[in-house]
């Protein structure tokens, strides 16, 4: 039989697995004698008379507990333990002890984790690059036993990622541990949450048409084959329906939500050649100026490179506003001197090329030029680079003169501009 003592011990064992404070080999061996290796049938049967003595809230965290328990045992047994969810009618059970777990405030019965995405400005980079399956191992029996209530009713699952203040869930989704596929409503209700981890797993799901589409075009441009081959043109065909998908639910956002998921995307994936319509909504008029604090405040752009891709943007897809007058790019590229500035400014010099700087030197208006002209001169003079500055004050010589070459090759580049 379950009683009250084998909830609580259950719940101790679990608790210790799910926090990373046990191996899978202990918890099975704890878990096996706490169930005194009973099937998984018996195990719901004995359950089943657990809930009829009790009341309330208890119920929810008993089921998870002990659902979590059979997956610490056997993860494979996914499927049986459905079965009799549902033939004791355990569904709301199970969602509620989830939904208490990931989406509560408790001190007591909550989950916290850690996911370092602080140190990512860009959301989307960060899932792109997330490992989920080395941060998450030890956390595979709470997917798995959300992944229950998603094969018994995937509108209760979907309201568990909306609500789960762990973003556990919205995130097994993008690694390969649960291969759930979101429906429509879902894909939304990310988009539109307050939550940036969200908003971003949304804008990935949108996104993979795009990137699959862009690559089957890429690949077929490396190819033997022409661009004049009819299966190009059925390439470029499908892109363009998909880009057009894309744009129709990125724009269910309000414009400071668009501008920030446009700008992540762009940054992970320009391949700019096939995206110019993405470049348009940045640049009209409802989004110009979010698009002026992307790159202006955000502190998203990480290398020189990317700045110049922004620049690129600006410089080569102007667009016509409400009135048919030509948009003023000025206040875009004087955000992007600005960028470049302050990262000089913080010597934060990226991955310094000479070639690139041209490049963002030469798409510049003149404003810019000499706005960057007079920053270059003035940081120069304060250095202390020279010669005696060597004798004299060797220490700060050493961490100016590095820093004092960047300038130096950075003020050749824009006297050559003007």
């Amino acid at each position: 039989m379950i009683s009250n003592k084998t909830v609580y011990d259950l719940s101790i064992a679990t608790n210790d697995y799910i926090n990373g404070l046990t191996s899978r080999m202990s918890i099975q061996k704890k878990i096996k004698w706490l169930l005194h290796g009973k099937t998984i049938k018996t195990v719901f049967s004995d359950l089943n008379q657990y809930l009829n003595c009790i009341n309330g809230q208890p119920k929810s965290e008993a089921v998870l507990l002990v659902v979590m328990s059979l997956l610490c045992r056997d993860l494979e047994c996914i499927n049986e333990i459905a079965q009799y969810i549902k033939q004791y009618n355990m569904t709301n059970y199970l969602f509620g002890g989830l939904k208490r777990l990931l989406c509560g405030k408790s001190d007591k019965f909550s989950l916290k984790i850690d996911w370092g995405d602080e140190r990512y400005e860009n959301k989307y980079a960060f899932i792109s690059s997330l490992n989920f399956y080395d941060c998450c191992r030890h956390l595979t029996i709470l997917i798995q036993a959300a992944k229950i209530v998603r094969l018994i009713d995937q509108s209760k699952y979907e309201l568990l990622v909306i609500k789960d203040n762990s973003n556990l869930l919205v995130l097994s989704m993008v690694g390969w541990i649960n291969n759930a596929t979101p429906s429509e409503k879902l894909i939304r209700g990310l988009l539109l949450s307050e939550n940036e981890i969200k908003q971003n797993v949304g804008l990935y799901f949108i996104s993979n048409k795009v990137i699959i589409a862009t690559d089957k075009v890429y690949d077929f441009k490396s190819s033997s084959n022409t661009p004049n081959d009819k299966d190009y043109k059925t390439l470029k065909s499908e892109l363009s329906i998909a880009i057009e998908s894309f744009i129709k639910n990125i724009k269910i956002c309000d414009n400071k939500t668009q501008a920030s998921l446009l700008f992540n995307y762009l940054l992970v994936n320009n391949q700019k050649e096939y995206i110019a319509s993405l470049y348009y909504i940045l640049l009209e008029n409802a989004l110009r100026s979010e698009f002026i604090f992307q790159i202006r405040n955000s502190r998203k752009i990480k290398s020189i490179k990317e700045l110049a891709y922004i620049t690129e943007i600006i410089s080569q897809n102007a667009v016509i506003d409400e009135k048919n007058d030509m948009i003023s790019e000025e206040k875009l590229f004087m955000a992007v001197t600005d960028v470049f500035i302050e990262r000089l400014e913080d010597r934060i010099t990226f991955d310094y090329n000479e070639q690139i700087v041209e490049n963002i030197c030469s798409n510049l208006p003149v404003k810019c030029i000499r706005k960057l002209k007079v920053y270059l001169i003035k940081k120069r003079k304060e250095l202390m680079c020279e010669e005696i500055d060597r004798l004299v004050r060797f220490k700060i010589y050493l961490k100016d003169s590095g820093f004092g070459e960047i300038i130096d090759k950075t003020l050749t580049i824009v006297l050559n501009t003007i």
